[in-house]
């Protein structure tokens, strides 16, 4: 595979793969917050998911009353959160 499809534009070679290996189960690697969409791409393929989330997004390394003001780096999370929502709607309109 070249380029970047995504876990969508991969199904059809996942499907290959696990057909002709007769996989069962598949453990699923990708971030904390993709996990969703991706353990439901497995799942269309009557695959039973292992999920093994990553890259936790958290820049906290304790809480106090500042945790809780507006901060810049918020940014970055509001565009991942606002990603994944989009993702999955686009999953659904394609039937995943």
């Amino acid at each position: 595979l070249t380029g970047s499809i995504g876990v969508f534009g991969m199904i059809p070679y996942f499907k290959e793969i696990a057909d002709k290996n007769a996989f069962k189960k598949v453990i699923v690697v990708t971030s904390a917050t993709h996990m969703n969409r991706a353990k439901k791409s497995f799942e269309k393929l009557s695959l039973e998911v292992i999920p093994a989330p990553s890259a936790y997004i958290s820049d906290y390394e304790k809480y106090d009353i500042m945790s809780y003001l507006p901060r810049v780096s918020n940014i970055e999370m509001i565009f991942r959160s606002m990603w994944e929502y989009v993702g999955v709607v686009y999953y659904k309109l394609r039937g995943v």
